[in-house]
């Protein structure tokens, strides 16, 4: 979120609080999924692997963006 902040946009999705969410309501992954095949972010920073947000989100994330760069803030993935 504060990579959003300092770049003067607002955040689109906590993963912490998704994750959360999903975990009991697993339905809710697909209007995630759909804005990842929709390239609608411009950068993606993904911190810990156990904030995965499950197979389908991943494999949406892997087949619509690349990794820039990695860093001690996490993954920093931009659109193909």
């Amino acid at each position: 979120m504060a990579l959003c902040f300092w770049a003067g946009k607002s955040s689109e999705v906590d993963l912490f609080n998704t994750h959360e969410r999903l975990r009991r309501e697993p339905r809710r992954v697909d209007p995630r999924i759909r804005r990842l095949n929709d390239r609608e972010f411009g950068v993606a920073q993904v911190q810990d692997d156990d904030r995965n947000l499950g197979p389908q989100f991943t494999e949406a994330l892997r087949r619509n963006y690349r990794v820039d760069h990695e860093s001690q803030w996490g993954v920093f993935w931009v659109p193909k």
